[in-house]
């Protein structure tokens, strides 16, 4: 595989175990949509991705990058990116531990999915016109995950943020019954939300706790 400077390549897993057989430059794989982030690769590496299908590789450099990857159901490690021996069932090396912090954490070189295993909702609030309600509160749990929808029966804008949001501060969550708008925010503190239209608005919200 070759990649120009600042590709970005899907690359498919057969197997739970990713070899980097070759790599000449600078390289991250990631994947986005299971909360795996940017993670540097090198020659000889040897990655174990638990339930992982697809990753997506990423040229750091400014030149292109020839590289070499792997997928098995067996860990294979290659000290010096020549000889293959089998490890019969464990992992040689792992040389950078992936660190994982939103949808999953890796143990030992596995990647465990820590989604939300609890969801919860509540009535849907009214937020009169110019005015700032708190959505939902801080918790003490480790994760959670809010979404909001702007279900107003006209459309207004919302700015949705900390306990400090207002009219000019925050993400801006535009919309009514007939266009919803929704926004996904991670977080354990509190939500607010302000109406900056001249009607009230309508918020209805969900969260997935762990």
């Amino acid at each position: 595989m070759i990649l120009q400077p600042g590709e970005i390549q899907p690359f498919n897993l057969s197997g739970k175990y990713l070899i980097c057989r070759r790599v000449e430059g600078h390289i991250v794989i990631s994947n986005p949509d299971i909360g795996l982030p940017e993670t540097r690769i090198k020659q000889a590496d040897v990655v174990t991705l638990e339930a992982v299908r697809l990753i997506y590789v990423k040229n750091l450099d400014s030149a292109p990058v020839t590289l070499d990857l792997q997928s098995t159901t067996i860990p294979i490690a290659s000290s010096d990116g020549g000889a293959v021996t089998i490890s019969g069932g464990s992992i040689d090396s792992i040389r950078d531990a992936i660190q994982v912090t939103a949808q999953a954490t890796v143990e030992n070189g596995t990647m465990t999915s820590q989604s939300p295993n609890a969801v919860s909702d509540a009535i849907d609030i009214s937020v009169a016109a110019g005015a700032k309600v708190q959505i939902l509160g801080s918790t003490t749990k480790a994760r959670r995950v809010v979404t909001l929808q702007n279900i107003s029966t006209e459309p207004t804008t919302l700015r949705v943020g900390g306990a400090t949001v207002a009219a000019n501060r925050g993400a801006i969550l535009r919309g009514s019954i007939d266009s919803i708008a929704s926004a996904e925010v991670e977080t354990v503190g509190a939500v607010y939300v302000h109406n900056t239209s001249l009607v009230a608005a309508t918020v209805s919200v969900m969260w997935g706790d762990r």
